[in-house]
């Protein structure tokens, strides 16, 4: 299936242009969650980022910032739909972009596991646990949202959900950048 670029062009003469990620493990559950924290891309997934790349190499000649969430699946989406652009084209990973916890796929990694998984990308700026827990003020032990999530699933909340989006944007805004990718969900 081929993927939709999105544009939007309203805010002080950006131009953002909008891509889903590929298909993710969780995405090839049919609806059926298989309880994998922070879903890596499948091999599908892989083939249609790459089909994406070539896209963007003939449909988007300049960029001036790619903004990925620090899911596995849209960092994935990023290295390889972004290839020839990466060397010579600033990427920044935001937190706040990023699904809404609705699958235990939407439950991250701490930047230093995702340092080693990916390590031309900058994570140091983000907090330990930057997703949504449904735990306490402070939880430091990122592996007790994912218990927490197998045993009882969990939705973010819509305001903070709102709140966050509202975060990016405001972030997006301020940016002196012109063109933007940002590789999301849905």
């Amino acid at each position: 299936r081929r993927r939709r670029i999105h544009t939007m062009n309203k805010d002080k003469g950006k131009l953002i242009y909008l891509v889903r990620h590929g298909q993710s493990f969780y995405n090839a559950g049919n609806g059926v969650d298989p309880m994998i924290p922070d879903a890596p891309l499948t091999e599908l997934g892989k083939q249609q980022a790459r089909m994406l790349n070539k896209r963007i190499q003939m449909e988007v000649p300049e960029l001036d910032l790619i903004v990925s969430s620090p899911l596995t699946r849209a960092i994935q989406t990023t290295m390889i739909a972004f290839e020839d652009k990466l060397k010579r084209t600033a990427t920044i990973i935001r937190p706040e972009y990023r699904e809404r916890v609705s699958g235990c796929d939407d439950l991250g990694n701490i930047p230093e596991e995702l340092t080693k998984r990916f390590p031309s990308f900058d994570f140091g700026h983000l907090n330990r646990i930057w997703w949504y827990t449904n735990g306490p003020e402070g939880e430091n032990d990122p592996e007790e949202s994912k218990k927490r999530y197998k045993m009882k699933p969990f939705l973010e909340p819509r305001p903070l959900f709102e709140a966050r989006i509202q975060s990016f944007k405001d972030w997006l805004s301020g940016r002196s950048e012109k063109k933007f990718f940002i590789p999301s969900s849905n």
